[in-house]
């Protein structure tokens, strides 16, 4: 398999044209893995690249725990980079081989004409934001952004609003994923077990790695303040986008 085929097969980047998987081509570096090598560490702040396997296996783990196995085509690492947060697994080659490695400015160019959620990119000493509104929220977020405004008001309306108190729990790691979050005022920590690794203020999204990729929440989420957020349903986003929401969804565009 080519490099652009390779890079074309990771669901973020299915939506690339021609031109734009080139681009991304020419920003990766090929890294060669030996067996047993950490390639990225769970918890680490400091993530500053994606990798997709070019050959060879990697195993993912979390908390020691080996969840699952990756090859040829398969992705890691971006979780950290669209949320500017630490890792949420560790990544260590099974076999030798070969990774493409892409760093943070090569990832935000990829996803920057798809209306990425901008938050998500900020420095980490970003002063907080100020409360938003729900329809700024949506406009925000990368799937919503990209339906029509009729599509996105509807979704306005099927969210549910609520109301945090300091230290309540908006979801616990290990639950059951069901639905997407937006914070509109306040702010929240995002934990692994008792560390917190990030926090989120107003305009950021959050709960949709679950949904995305299928698994249990890979963190806790707490109010550390009294805090507004929009809670959207599998369901209520699967009736707006017309299937069930992927990771390739990041990378829709307007129809």
């Amino acid at each position: 398999m080519g490099i652009l085929e390779l890079i074309h097969s990771v669901a973020l980047f299915r939506r690339l044209r021609v031109v734009e998987l080139e681009q991304v081509a020419a920003s990766v570096s090929p890294r060669h893995m030996r067996l047993g090598e950490v390639l990225i560490r769970e918890l680490d702040p400091n993530a500053e690249s994606m990798f997709i396997v070019q050959s060879g296996t990697v195993e993912v783990s979390r908390s020691g725990v080996q969840i699952r196995e990756l090859g040829p085509g398969g992705s890691f690492g971006e979780i950290a980079l669209l949320h500017n947060a630490p890792r949420t697994a560790s990544v260590t080659a099974s076999s030798d081989g070969v990774v493409l490695e892409l760093d943070r400015a090569g990832f935000v160019g990829a996803l920057s004409d798809y209306q990425a959620d901008p938050v998500a990119f900020k420095p980490a000493d970003t002063p907080a934001r100020t409360a938003v509104t729900l329809a700024e929220a949506l406009r925000s977020m990368p799937i919503p952004a990209s339906l029509d405004s009729t599509t996105r008001t509807a979704l306005a309306r099927a969210a549910t609003l609520r109301s945090l108190d300091p230290g309540e729990v908006v979801f616990t790691e290990g639950s059951v994923s069901d639905r997407i979050y937006l914070l509109l005022a306040g702010r929240a920590d995002v934990l692994h077990g008792e560390q917190v690794i990030a926090d989120i203020t107003p305009g950021q999204w959050f709960g949709e790695i679950g949904i995305l990729h299928q698994i249990a929440r890979t963190a806790t989420v707490t109010a550390r303040e009294p805090s507004d957020v929009a809670e959207i349903s599998v369901e209520a986003l699967q009736a707006a986008i017309g299937h069930a929401p992927t990771v390739a969804d990041l990378g829709r565009r307007p129809d």
